[in-house]
C-alpha cells in the first residue's frame, strides 16, 4: 500500500498524458516547484487543524489536511501562474496539478508508511486523482462555453469543483469513522465523473491522431501504437489497484479506532490502530479490548480504565458482549465519570464491531449499569 500511494499520482499523471487533448502544456516547471513546496510544508507540518472526535472538527481537517486543500491549492498556484504570467503558457490545469501532487505523494507515503491503512494510502491518492481529473471537463466549460455569459460558466465551475470537494472529503471522512456502506456508495460517484472522462478522452481522437491518420509511415506514432500506449499505462494502473487491495487483504490486519480523553481539556481524541484478525469475532474483540485497557498511545491523554485493569473474560453469545474487568475497574478516573468512560468503551465495540447489539459491563463478577438504559439497549 506504500508503494501504491507513492507511485499512483506519477502514473496516473503518465496516463493522462497519454489521454489529454493536443496542445495541453502542464508548466512542468512550476508544477513541480509548486509540489516541493507543498511536500516540504507537508513534511514538517503534516496537520494544519487538530481535530477531535469523529465530528465536525474531523470533517474540516479532512477537508484542509487530506483530500482538498492539497488539490486545490496547486489549481490556484496554476491559474495565478498563467494569469500574471502568461509566457508560461500552462493550459492543462489537470496535468499541472496532478504532476504538483507528486512530491506531495511521495512525502505522504512515507510519513503515512507506519499506518499500513487503506485509507490514508489507498483511498487518499485515488481522492486526489479523480478531484484533479475533474477540472478539466470544468475548464473547458468555462473556456468553449455552455452559456451566453461567461460569468454564469465561471460560477457553475467554481460550484462544481466546491461540490466535488465536499464529496471527496464526505467519502473519506465515512471511511474514517468506519462507515463504510456509507463511504462507498459516495466513492461511486465521487469516481465516476473520471472514469467517464477517461473513457470519452481515450475514445477522442486528439490532433496528434489524425495527423497519424494522414501519415501511416510514422510508425512509431502511430494510432494502434498510440491506443497500445494507453492500454499499457492504464493495464498498470488497474494491476497497482489490485495489487494495493490484494496486499491490504493478505496482511490480515483490521482497521479499528478508539477514543480516550484529553487530561486537561477532556475532549475526545480519535487514535487508529492496525490489528491482526484472529478468524473469530470474539477474539477480535478481545484484542480490542485488551488494546483498550493498554490505554492511549499520546501522552495527552488519559485512558477510559485504571492502569492496573485487567481484561479477565470476554463472551460473546448471540450478538451480546460480556465484559469481565478486574476489580481495579471501579476506581474512579482522575477527570470525568467512570460512566461516561464506559459509554465511550461500549461506542467503540458498537463503531467497530457493527454486529454487536448489546454490551453488558462487569467489573470483578458483577455487573454495573444494570438500570442505565444505555447499556440495556444499545
Amino acid at each position: 500500500m506504500v508503494l501504491f500511494c507513492a507511485l499512483w499520482t506519477p502514473l496516473f499523471y503518465i496516463f493522462w498524458r497519454t489521454i489529454r487533448p493536443s496542445g495541453g502544456n502542464s508548466g512542468e516547471l512550476y508544477a513541480l516547484l509548486t509540489g516541493a513546496a507543498v511536500a516540504i510544508f507537508r513534511f514538517f507540518i503534516p496537520l494544519i487543524v487538530d481535530a477531535y472526535g469523529f465530528g465536525l472538527s474531523r470533517y474540516i481537517s479532512v477537508f484542509i489536511d487530506y483530500t482538498s486543500l492539497p488539490v486545490l491549492f496547486p489549481l490556484v498556484a496554476a491559474m495565478l501562474i498563467a494569469h500574471f504570467y502568461p509566457r508560461s503558457g500552462i493550459t492543462d490545469y489537470t496535468g499541472f496539478t496532478l504532476l504538483s501532487l507528486v512530491p506531495a505523494a511521495l512525502v505522504c507515503s512515507a510519513i503515512w508508511s507506519g499506518r499500513r491503512d487503506a485509507v490514508h494510502l489507498v483511498l487518499t491518492p485515488l481522492l486526489w486523482t479523480a478531484f484533479a481529473s475533474v477540472f478539466y471537463p470544468l475548464v473547458q466549460m468555462v473556456r468553449n462555453g455552455m452559456s451566453p455569459h461567461k460569468i454564469l460558466r465561471k460560477t457553475a465551475a467554481v460550484l462544481g469543483i466546491l461540490l466535488y470537494s465536499f464529496l471527496a472529503s464526505l467519502v473519506w471522512w465515512n471511511f474514517f469513522r468506519q462507515k463504510t456502506i456509507y463511504g462507498i456508495i459516495l466513492l461511486i460517484p465521487s469516481l465516476a465523473p473520471v472514469i467517464i472522462l477517461g473513457i470519452f478522452l481515450i475514445l477522442r481522437k486528439n490532433t496528434a491522431d489524425k495527423n497519424n491518420d494522414d501519415n501511416k509511415k510514422t510508425k512509431f506514432l502511430s494510432i494502434r501504437n498510440v491506443k497500445t500506449r494507453r492500454a499499457a499505462v492504464l493495464i498498470a494502473m488497474l494491476a497497482f489497484c489490485l495489487t494495493a487491495v490484494a496486499g491490504y487483504i493478505s496482511a490480515g490486519l483490521a482497521r479499528r479506532t478508539f477514543v480516550f480523553y484529553m487530561a486537561d481539556t477532556g475532549q475526545e481524541l480519535v487514535e487508529e490502530r492496525m490489528i491482526a484478525y484472529t478468524g473469530t469475532r470474539e477474539t477480535d474483540i478481545v484484542r480490542y479490548v485488551e488494546e483498550v485497557t493498554l490505554g492511549p498511545v499520546s501522552l495527552e491523554a488519559e485512558p477510559l480504565l485504571n492502569r492496573d485493569t485487567r481484561l479477565e473474560s470476554l463472551l460473546l453469545r448471540e450478538n451480546v458482549v460480556y465484559i469481565n474487568f478486574s476489580e481495579e475497574a471501579a476506581i474512579p478516573p482522575a477527570t470525568g465519570s467512570l460512566a461516561d468512560k464506559i459509554a465511550a468503551l461500549i461506542d467503540g465495540i458498537r463503531r467497530n464491531f457493527p454486529f454487536v447489539t448489546n454490551t453488558r459491563i462487569f467489573i470483578a463478577g458483577n455487573e454495573i449499569f444494570t438500570d442505565w438504559p444505555y447499556v440495556a439497549d444499545n
